[in-house]
């Protein structure tokens, strides 16, 4: 999947696999210094989408989102990789982005997901990997799919000039 391609995931597991594919494009075209953003409405999967790329990487540890803490930081097994996970959604001003070392972390190597991208747009220059999220509309999903976990289309592709 990439670049510019759309998938529909029925489950949470689809969702993680799709993660995987993901990451080991954006590895290829990248290398160890892909920043990439994930959009989508709250319970959208962007964490599952997360889990699944750690997960592809070896990482066997929880995942979550650091909606709290703004940053989750994953340094893998082997120490070849680290993967730098923000979620900005309680973001309000971008200044706040400074003391966490945002600037220092875009400068290092690493993979860099971003959930809520939109609250560090004067951070985030290119070239990155945009990942759109979306929740089919209608009524809420079945007792089977809140098993399974939610359908949504996931879409990827590689922005080649800032967008505002």
């Amino acid at each position: 999947m990439f670049p510019d391609s759309m998938q529909l995931s029925k489950s949470d597991v689809e969702t993680e696999l799709i993660g995987a594919e993901i990451l080991r494009n954006c590895l290829e075209i990248f290398g160890s210094s892909a920043v990439i953003t994930l959009e989508g409405p709250l319970g959208a999967g962007k964490t599952t989408l997360v889990r699944g790329m750690l997960r592809s990487l070896g990482y066997e540890g929880p995942v979550k989102s650091p909606t709290f803490t703004l940053l989750e930081t994953y340094a893998l097994a082997d120490r070849s990789l680290k993967v730098f996970h923000f979620d900005l959604y309680r973001i309000l001003d971008e200044l706040e982005l400074e003391f966490i070392g945002l600037e220092e972390i875009l400068d290092s190597d690493g993979i860099k997901l971003f959930e809520w991208p939109d609250r560090a747009s004067n951070f985030l220059m290119l070239p990155r990997i945009r990942i759109v999220l979306d929740i089919p509309k209608g009524p809420g999903p079945s007792r089977e799919q809140r098993k399974l976990g939610q359908e949504r289309t996931i879409s990827a592709c590689f922005l080649e000039e800032t967008q505002n």
